[in-house]
C-alpha cells in the first residue's frame, strides 16, 4: 500500500467519525432546542396570567373603591382604565393564541370561560361588537370556539 492510499483510508474513516459525531451532536442540539422552546412557551404563557390576574385584581380594587363613594370622577377613571387594562390582557394573551406562541389546547382548556364570559357580559358586550372591534384578537378566538359556523364550532 502506498502513503497515498493510507492516507486516503485515514481521511475517509476521520470523515465518518466526523458524520458520526456530527448526528449525535445534532440530535443533542435538536433536544437542548425543544427544551428551550417548552420553558420559553411555559414562561410566555406564565407571563400572560400573571398580567390578567394583575388586571383583573387591579379591577376589583378599582372597582370596589368606586362602590365606597360613586360620584369620584377620580375614582371612576381609575376603574375605566383598569377596565381597559383587563381587556387589553385579555386580547394580548389572544394574540398570542393566533400567532402560536403558545400551547393552543392548553390556552383554551385555561381561558375558554373567561374569554365567553368577557365577551358576553352586559358590560363589556359594547366593546366586542361583531365588525370592527378594538380588540380584535379577542374577537377571533371568541368567533374560533363559540360562535356557529367558523372553522371552531364549539370545539
Amino acid at each position: 500500500m502506498s502513503i497515498g492510499e493510507v492516507t486516503g483510508i485515514i481521511a475517509l474513516v476521520v470523515s465518518a467519525l466526523n458524520v458520526c459525531c456530527y448526528v449525535r451532536l445534532q440530535g443533542k442540539y435538536n433536544d437542548l432546542a425543544k427544551q428551550q422552546t417548552l420553558a420559553s412557551v411555559g414562561g410566555l404563557e406564565t407571563q400572560l396570567r400573571c398580567a390578567i390576574d394583575t388586571a383583573k385584581s387591579e379591577l376589583h380594587r378599582c372597582a370596589a373603591s368606586l362602590a365606597v363613594d360613586y360620584q369620584d370622577e377620580i375614582l371612576q377613571k381609575c376603574y375605566y382604565s383598569a377596565e381597559e387594562s383587563y381587556r387589553n390582557a385579555y386580547e394580548d394573551a389572544c394574540a398570542k393564541y393566533l400567532d402560536g406562541k403558545v400551547d393552543k389546547r392548553r390556552f383554551k382548556r385555561i381561558y375558554k370561560r373567561e374569554i365567553h364570559n368577557l365577551v358576553t357580559d352586559r358590560d363589556q358586550r359594547q366593546y366586542y361588537p361583531d365588525k370592527n372591534s378594538q380588540y380584535s384578537a379577542t374577537m377571533a378566538v371568541y368567533r374560533e370556539w363559540f360562535q356557529k359556523g367558523s372553522l371552531g364550532q364549539n370545539r
